[in-house]
């Protein structure tokens, strides 16, 4: 946040640009993180005149009444612009503190600890933030490798602007993989390489000039330099931490939407914008694995502090895998799993899509109409939340729930396979009347399985093997029920 420190001259104007930063500093040594402000000396004249200010600071040296007038002719130029009073303790009276209340501008005293000034101060932001629609974080996760969240994260780029949506992507993978599958002319930020080596205090104009827009038309903020030192910085060093967060703050007051490439990427930056997400998004593919990886990322996601929704869509990569409802009841049984909201329309299987890496298109521009029309959908039920959600059910209809289409499936080929087996007379037509043992002159018996069995053992046909027939009919016993077998023999 850029602040501009307003005092009676210049002299004045340093001493409160000095004042602010030792009480910034002296809160890091107690409490660690605090994000960076550019703190700005300024007079009246270049404040009216200026309209690159994120906030104003009038300083103790204005006194109540001047301090009153500057805030009232800088709020009649900039009426959104927050605002904070600093007063000497001889100036905090009762009328003084009803003028600057009525103006809108909240008091604070130079007496006061260096946490409430810090906090007055970081509340200017909050300030901001409320009279400005700001963009939505996703940050987006796998369950593992290979499940297509690059692929994802292109298609949701590509379809925001399918409904007006101003998107950008955020790659934190080592290698910048997202930029290289989109042929962009440019894979990480010099800028944001050399403030990070340097510790310089980031600008808004270092965002924009790390901001590359493919071929495709899809905006990527580029990381800095893949060299090992300034990428652990970038990533694991707590004192470079306000770098990655003050990016996404100054990101978000640009596009409508921000998506973080979050697969596989480890240390504090990642954790960090995951807490302060607004979404969530677990990419699943239909394969068991996929699955089971699945229910461990959002145990991962569960345990990380935030106020961020979860979504879960599955991702097909095969016409026989699993479905959204497979998926769903498996992690229903673990109450850590409150909450997620499912998507129920699955990314449909399009082979075509998925070899958009290195044509500078994306998923979205080459799949189909239904993948298109998926990636659209699932999209709008990220920003409105929309999707169903999961309940927690009792234990008796969640065993019903997973394990009743196995059940049926048993049932139907019970009675299938009941169906399609041939008669016996029709199964033995190659043996003679005699060894059959059939009455000619009355009409035909119809013999059990063990009876014929019986039978076809006294016959003289040696080579004949003899579990042809008990072979046949064994399946109709099994299929009564597997389960049943296995408790007899326990």
């Amino acid at each position: 946040m850029n602040i501009a420190c307003i005092d009676k001259d210049s002299a004045s104007r340093l001493a409160l640009q000095g004042f602010i930063q030792n009480c910034f500093d002296r809160c890091r040594e107690k409490t660690g993180h605090l994000l960076l402000h550019k703190l700005s000396p300024l007079s009246l004249d270049e404040m009216l005149l200026s309209g690159n200010f994120d906030a104003f600071i009038l300083g103790p040296s204005l006194g109540a009444h001047s301090a009153w007038n500057y805030a009232r002719s800088i709020k009649a130029r900039h009426p959104d612009l927050p605002c904070l009073a600093i007063l000497e303790e001889s100036d905090m009276g009762l009328l003084n503190l009803n003028k600057f209340e009525k103006a809108d501008v909240p008091v604070i005293q130079t007496e006061d600890s260096i946490y409430r000034i810090v906090h007055a101060i970081n509340g200017l932001d909050e300030t901001k933030k409320k009279s400005k629609a700001l963009g939505k974080v996703v940050f987006v996760e796998g369950s593992k490798g290979g499940v297509g969240v690059t692929s994802i994260i292109s298609g949701l780029a590509h379809s925001s602007e399918e409904i007006d949506k101003k998107a950008i992507v955020l790659d934190l993978s080592p290698h910048s993989t997202f930029s290289n599958y989109l042929l962009a002319k440019r894979s990480f930020s010099l800028d944001l390489n050399l403030v990070i080596e340097d510790s310089l205090r980031i600008e808004t104009k270092t965002i924009e000039s790390s901001i590359e827009t493919t071929l495709s038309g899809i905006n990527v903020f580029l990381p800095p330099s893949c060299k090992s030192e300034v990428r652990e910085k970038w990533l694991r060093n707590p004192d470079y931490l306000e770098y990655g967060l003050e990016t996404v703050e100054i990101l978000k007051e640009k596009f409508d939407l921000i998506l973080i490439d979050g697969s596989g990427a480890e240390g504090i930056l990642p954790f960090s914008l995951l807490s302060r997400s607004d979404l969530v998004l677990a990419v699943t593919s239909d394969d068991p694995a996929s699955a089971y990886l699945l229910d461990q990322t959002l145990k991962k996601i569960s345990s990380i502090p935030g106020s961020f929704k979860t979504h879960v869509v599955l991702n097909e990569t095969s016409d026989t895998g699993l479905e959204v409802q497979d998926i769903e009841s498996i992690l229903k049984f673990s109450s850590r799993h409150n909450g997620i909201i499912f998507h129920g329309h699955p990314i449909s299987l399009d082979k075509a899509a998925a070899k958009w890496p290195g044509t500078g298109n994306s998923f979205y521009t080459e799949g189909s109409n239904q993948t298109q029309r998926n990636l659209k959908e699932l999209l709008e039920g990220l920003l409105n939340g929309k999707a169903t959600s999961a309940s927690r059910e009792n234990t008796a209809s969640q065993l019903d729930l997973l394990f009743g289409s196995v059940k049926n499936k048993l049932r139907n080929f019970k009675q299938n396979s009941r169906a399609l087996l041939p008669a016996p007379s029709e199964l033995l037509s190659p043996f003679s009347q005699n060894e059959l043992q059939v009455d000619k002159k009355g009409p035909q018996k119809s013999l059990s399985p063990e009876q014929l069995f019986q039978d076809t053992q006294s016959t003289e046909q040696k080579d004949r093997p003899q579990a042809i027939i008990k072979d046949l009919y064994k399946p109709a016993q099994l299929v009564n029920g597997p389960s049943i077998m296995r408790a007899n023999e326990k």
